[in-house]
């Protein structure tokens, strides 16, 4: 997909190419923004480039579902990527924009061939199941400006084998690292009062 015509003015809206068969998509300047399940379920979409780092928002959904997507550079300036953006997309690594301030609900949910992931020190929060089913993640570093892990975040990444955590966390949320049945190594900050249960690490 190529507009050579001055591209689309504003958004490339909610469900724009949903389930549609296109394999390689290249965003054009005149993009600002990603809409709500845009790219959803794009079996055949492989690749992904963006000619501007000034896209502000990937709405929820927008990839989710992209199976074969094996390489996307995501626009630096980016400030919002919302929940199962990338939900079952089949890269192996990401860097996250810097002006992210968290990793939304899910958003990495099953990408199963995800191996290396890159935090920026803007995000302060990692959500509900941001990783839940990485099942290839084998060590990923959390930047110290992380204060919130919440629950189930890791859960099911059966291939993580070691973790530190960042020293403004207080707490270990229940069934955060349930199913990590490769984990060896967890470093754990004195700022931590308290580990919720059940099944924490079970």
């Amino acid at each position: 997909m190529k507009n050579s015509e001055g591209g689309w003015k504003c958004p490339i809206n909610d469900y724009e190419f949903c389930n549609s068969l296109l394999s390689n998509v290249v965003i054009p300047k005149s993009v600002k923004s990603i809409g709500k399940s845009a790219f959803k379920y794009c079996h055949s979409l492989t690749y992904v480039q963006f000619l501007s780092d000034y896209i502000r928002s990937i709405d929820e959904y927008a990839f989710r579902g992209c199976k074969n997507l094996k390489r996307i550079l995501l626009p630096t300036k980016a400030s919002y990527i919302g929940q199962y953006a990338f939900s079952g997309c089949g890269f192996t690594n990401i860097t996250i924009p810097d002006g992210i301030k968290s990793i939304e609900n899910n958003l990495f949910d099953s990408c199963e061939s995800l191996q290396i992931v890159k935090i920026p020190s803007s995000i302060a929060v990692l959500k509900i199941y941001s990783f839940y089913n990485c099942t290839s993640l084998q060590n990923i570093e959390i930047p110290p400006s992380v204060s919130v892990i919440e629950t189930r975040t890791f859960q099911n990444c059966t291939s993580l084998k070691n973790i530190e955590l960042p020293p403004l966390v207080t707490s270990i949320e229940k069934i955060t690292f349930c199913g990590c049945s490769s984990l060896e190594n967890i470093t754990i900050p004195s700022s931590v009062t308290i580990i919720k249960g059940p099944h924490t690490f079970y």
